[in-house]
């Protein structure tokens, strides 16, 4: 059976909220994973600080599902901050697995990025009758994409471990990292890179990006990988301005 599915950091809860909305409407993914999610639920604030219900409002997806990593500190007033994913498949189950940094707040500042908690959101639906294992994640921000640093090696053997002994299995997600990190290399030792490496130049919006530095034109963060037994149908990752990245646009067959 075949399953669609977005991948994409929405840039604080959704800056280009109304361009994310018509892309999302126009792809018409079966599953949407997010990470730069907020948490909010009051009608009252912004659209992008009460990210997943005001997009399930919008786009009409019945299932829902937000995996709080920290609380983010703002002027605005503080929300959880984390990952979310928006399905037209119900969750058979859903867990929320954090490593690293355990949960506090903190501010969005370079001096705090370096403990900023992290987690794989994990959500179980079914597809042809089978289980499959979705999970979502956003990794530790170092500007050295090839860093090998002990929190992106943690982030590796999360994304093991989260991945070890089952099948049907897509994880991804904002790595922050390169493909060539060996936390990621690690990685592609256990699951398939939807991508290999030297694919794709670059997984960011150079209209945001390329004014903040000239290197994003030439980094690959995003990634995806699933297990052998699915096959991967199609894949793409447009050019389009609805966030400061590029989304992944993938369609597999769950065999």
């Amino acid at each position: 059976m075949k399953l669609k599915v977005v991948c994409l950091n929405l840039w604080h809860g959704g800056r280009l909220f109304d361009e994310l909305v018509a892309f999302l409407k126009r792809e018409s993914p079966d599953v949407v994973m997010m990470q730069e999610v907020y948490g909010g639920t009051d009608p009252k604030l912004e659209r992008r600080f009460r990210s997943v219900p005001a997009l399930q409002e919008a786009l009409d997806y019945p299932y829902a599902h937000f995996a709080p990593a920290f609380m983010q500190i703002m002027d605005e007033g503080n929300q959880e901050a984390g990952n979310g994913v928006l399905s037209r498949l119900p969750f058979l189950k859903t867990a929320v697995i954090p490593y690293g940094y355990p949960y506090r707040a903190l501010r969005d500042v370079p001096e705090e990025w370096g403990t900023e908690p992290h987690v794989i959101q994990h959500v179980v639906v079914g597809v042809g009758g089978k289980e499959t294992h979705v999970m979502n994640f956003h990794g530790p921000r170092d500007l050295d994409g090839d860093n090998f640093s002990d929190a992106r090696r943690e982030m590796g053997e999360a994304m093991i471990r989260a991945a070890e002994g089952r099948q049907n299995v897509i994880i991804g997600g904002d790595s922050n990292a390169r493909p060539t990190n060996q936390a990621l290399r690690e990685v592609a030792k256990v699951l398939k890179p939807v991508w290999e490496v030297g694919e794709l130049k670059t997984t960011f919006n150079l209209k945001h990006k390329y004014k903040v530095d000239p290197g994003y034109a030439e980094s690959v963060v995003d990634v995806m990988y699933v297990s052998e037994n699915i096959e991967v149908l199609a894949k793409d990752c447009p050019d389009v301005d609805v966030s400061d990245h590029r989304p992944l646009v993938v369609e597999l067959v769950i065999t």
